[in-house]
């Protein structure tokens, strides 16, 4: 095969068969074809190398999601040609010396290494080509990220996708854990397992670019010491091109396949990050397993440092902390690292007590505090997230009180830090219909709440009227309809009442108010009443580490529909368990916390 590859490599474009020079295409198709994977195609990747604007190839394994091309190639050239001068005489020191030179300094290095071609002159690049903007990014610890912004030059803008890229989350590792754990309690074989991560080294960089792709991959940079721009053509994978991530993530997925079908390895693909999972007494088998696949395909990845540590029950991968000290109980312990939280607890911080915040800053504060919400149990986080929303679209920028406030929980949690759980699939769910009537002028039963739960092959439910002191409280004296506000109340009572029902299961709640559903989903309302029941729902589920599914169920389905109008002489409810004293008793407690929270939100 070694004669082969020689072969093929000798009959492809140069740059692009330098820049794979260590992989062997044929082996890896070979592969591919063994273990029967849908998107051969992926080898062309390596073979052809990538392009840079045009449609995306079909690969007909990810979820589809049409996003037209903006503009044509011809249109992109003739736009580069017009704005030449002024992208050119725009290239500028970023005001941070330093910065300047390092940036520049590992430009050179890349022309070093063959990842580019340069400093050229301005007459050698064509006039109809792109000049993208590279820029360094100053990162946490001092280190600075190259950022090649393709689309400020336009070219994103010619590319069609037809297909959503998935990557494999925290979640989806999680998701492998779970069933893992499953697996093992079914078989009643030990759950023990250890982790680490394997990361490809540069991983853009070991991907050429194709023959078509180099015509719209030239750099304009700053150069500190002549003060003036210079030029470069990229011959990898830019770092800040739509195509460039389709082309590696097609690519790191093609590899994961092989592990997991050909090899039988449990891990899981993040862009450049391979969590691998093993039983300890096979941990050494496995780091061969995954070191020989990478080392006969040909692909570059870290074997010393800090993203080199061996197997162990402990892990820090994609900003978060794996846990499996206690896996043989079937249990795994995932939350924000040390370092995320601190750094994120730190900004919080400065930002409440200086009580104003820019656009720019605001949006940046998001994204860091969406990746860090994910790992915190239910949907308080969220609820945190959405004071952020005004001032991530300009449209304030000094913080209220009531800002504060929240910003304030989301730190605490934070410090908290509170694992998240994952276990085996729970061996049956809970099913909960709740409904609320609300007819104001009715002689006996203006308003109610009624719930019925089926779980453990027993049902329960509750049925309730609102006395007139609640209603009031739910804003009947000034609107003519509060059946939004009984909806959410009837289902926040029942998360009380079930509590123990709930704890660790997957639940499925039926609503009977779209309103209803979505406040709860969002864990917000711009209903101020329904909003603290969203809070204490989202408080609720958060302590019980229950997976809720919240659906809407129409109401001659809702078998809630009858106790909450008082009617418990059905069927369905013969040999029930009635519960009605103990959610009156809850009600009031419930009624009473949530408005102290909202004074205190105010």
């Amino acid at each position: 095969m070694d004669m082969d590859e020689k072969a093929l490599k000798n009959g492809m474009h140069s740059d692009v068969a330098h820049a794979v020079r260590n992989k062997r295409i044929l082996l890896f198709e070979e592969m591919l074809r063994a273990t029967n994977f849908p998107d051969m195609g992926v080898v062309d990747e390596l073979r052809l190398g990538s392009d840079l604007t045009g449609e995306v190839p079909l690969t007909n394994m990810l979820p589809g999601k049409f996003e037209p091309a903006l503009i044509s190639e011809q249109e992109l050239q003739r736009s580069a040609e017009r704005v030449r001068m002024a992208a050119i005489h725009e290239v500028r020191s970023s005001g941070d010396n330093d910065l300047d030179e390092i940036v520049w300094q590992k430009t050179m290095e890349e022309v070093d290494k063959g990842w580019l071609i340069g400093p050229l002159h301005d007459n050698q690049v064509p006039a109809d080509r792109p000049l993208s903007r590279r820029f360094g990014l100053r990162q946490k610890q001092g280190k600075v990220r190259l950022i090649d912004d393709f689309s400020e030059s336009g070219v994103n803008a010619c590319v069609t996708v037809s297909e959503s890229p998935s990557l494999h989350t925290v979640d989806v590792a999680c998701a492998s854990l779970m069933v893992w754990f499953s697996l093992c309690k079914g078989a009643k074989i030990s759950s023990d397992l250890v982790v680490r991560t394997f990361d490809l080294a540069s991983a853009y960089r070991q991907v050429g670019l194709s023959e078509r792709g180099q015509k719209f991959a030239f750099l304009r940079v700053y150069n500190p010491r002549t003060k003036r721009a210079c030029f470069f053509k990229c011959l990898v994978l830019p770092f800040g091109a739509v195509r460039s991530v389709h082309s590696f993530l097609r690519l790191a997925r093609a590899l994961w396949w092989i592990g997991v079908v050909g090899c039988w390895i449990v891990w899981t693909s993040f862009y450049d990050d391979f969590i691998s999972f093993s039983r300890p007494r096979l941990a050494g088998s496995t780091e061969q397993s995954v070191t020989a696949l990478f080392k006969l395909l040909g692909w570059i990845f870290a074997e010393e440092g800090d993203k080199a540590q061996p197997f162990d029950l402990h892990c820090s991968a994609l900003g978060v902390l794996l846990d499996l000290s206690v896996a043989s109980t079937g249990v795994a312990l995932v939350c924000n690292t040390k370092t995320r939280c601190a750094e994120l607890c730190d900004d919080l911080q400065k930002v409440i007590e200086g009580g104003s915040l820019t656009s720019k800053n605001a949006q940046r504060l998001r994204g860091r505090m969406q990746f860090a919400e994910a790992q915190l149990f239910g949907r308080t986080g969220r609820r945190c997230l959405r004071v952020l929303t005004d001032f991530s679209e300009g449209r304030r920028s000094n913080l209220t009180d009531k800002d504060k406030f929240f910003l304030l929980m989301f730190r605490d949690m934070l410090v908290a830090n509170v694992p998240r759980e994952v276990t085996a699939l729970s061996d049956g769910n809970v099913v909960v219909f709740t409904d609320a009537c609300y007819e104001r002028n009715h002689p006996t039963w203006p308003c109610g709440l009624g719930g019925v739960a089926l779980a453990e092959g027993k049902t329960f439910f509750f049925s309730l009227e609102v006395v007139e002191a609640l209603r009031l409280v739910l804003g009947e004296g000034e609107k003519k309809q509060i059946i939004f506000e009984a909806e959410t109340l009837a289902a926040l009572l029942s998360m009380s009442v079930w509590k123990t029902l709930f704890c660790g299961k997957r639940v499925i709640l039926f609503v009977d108010n779209e309103g209803t559903k979505f406040s709860l989903l969002r864990g917000v309302s711009d209903n101020s009443c329904v909003d603290m029941m969203a809070e204490a729902f989202a408080r609720i589920e958060s302590q019980l580490h229950a997976m809720i599914w919240i659906a809407r169920v129409p109401s001659k389905s809702n078998v809630a529909d009858p106790p909450s109008r008082g009617l418990t002489n059905i069927p369905l409810l013969d040999n029930a368990t009635d519960v009605s004293d103990i959610a009156r008793k809850q009600l009031q407690e419930l009624v009473t916390q949530i408005w102290k929270v909202g004074e205190k939100a105010a």
